[in-house]
């Protein structure tokens, strides 16, 4: 009798621990799951996408969607310092929009509590696609009058008065100097609309694919070459404010007068940002 009760305990210890062995593998394999989808095991509360204006806001949105399998935050733009700050998280969501004065005081923050991307462009393609923006849509950081005035003037004209905007009108100098500071901070993400936008606005498959690999990455997530295959496939024009989408179409606009005013007005942040060597 003494022999099975000890044969009983020795088999309940077994069993005990085969189940504890059994629950530590099962534990193992769902970590091992959000470590490979999630390299740093959690992601920040908050993702933030700011662009330059008119530099693919449209382009980014739909990929981002795609990576995280979030929907775009519905902001109150009225408080944003005191939404981004108060909220300890978006619901599955991530903030998008243009840089503006409110995000200023995130430009050097390098905690974890923001993932933070910024999408930028060549300026002069950003000057162009402007020009044409507010010749359809009549809308900008002007008053109306003002901009029905600038759509009367001939185009050369309106390239010349829209390279030197003043920044209280968040013209094209304006948003490229801020990029240039945002891109100062290491834990920001910049991305090109040139590396993004693949072969039908002039780009490569390769740089678009490795962009969206390399976002993703940033963003805490892991892809599949289908996924980024996919998400590739879907990424060009199809939205409201596309028109061509193109890389360099400046060049067949600007006159050697506006090369000239454009590298004295803004020839600093060309060559930041990537886009002049001189």
């Amino acid at each position: 009798m003494l022999y099975k009760v000890r044969l009983y305990q020795k088999l309940e210890k077994s069993v005990s621990r085969l189940v504890g062995l059994f629950t530590l593998l099962v534990s193992l394999l769902y970590f091992s799951k959000i470590i490979a989808k999630d390299p740093e095991n959690a992601r920040p509360k908050k993702i933030l996408v700011l662009t330059i204006a008119k530099a693919g806001t449209h382009l980014i949105e739909p990929i981002v969607r795609q990576i995280t399998k979030f929907e775009k935050h519905k902001l109150d733009f009225q408080h944003i310092r005191e939404e981004l700050l108060e909220k300890s998280n978006f619901d599955n969501s991530f903030i998008l929009d243009h840089i503006r004065p409110d995000y200023a005081f995130l430009k050097k923050d390098e905690s974890d509590e923001f993932i933070k991307v910024v999408l930028i462009r060549d300026p002069r393609d950003v000057l162009i696609s402007l020009i044409y923006w507010m010749e359809k849509k009549e809308m900008a950081w002007l008053t109306l009058e003002q901009i029905r005035a600038f759509n009367t003037l001939p185009f050369d004209e309106r390239i010349t008065q829209a390279i030197k905007l003043p920044d209280a009108n968040f013209g094209v100098k304006w948003f490229s100097k801020e990029a240039v500071e945002w891109a100062k901070n290491p834990s920001v993400f910049i991305c090109k609309f040139e590396d993004l936008v693949g072969p039908e606005g002039g780009g490569t498959r390769q740089r678009q694919e490795k962009t969206i690999e390399a976002l993703a990455h940033h963003l805490r997530c892991s892809l599949t070459a289908e996924e980024i295959a996919h998400i590739a496939d879907h990424a060009f024009g199809n939205t409201w404010t596309f028109r061509k989408g193109k890389i360099g179409e400046w060049k067949s606009h600007f006159k050697p007068c506006h090369i000239d005013l454009f590298k004295k007005t803004m020839g600093n942040e060309l060559i930041k940002l990537g886009y002049s060597e001189n």
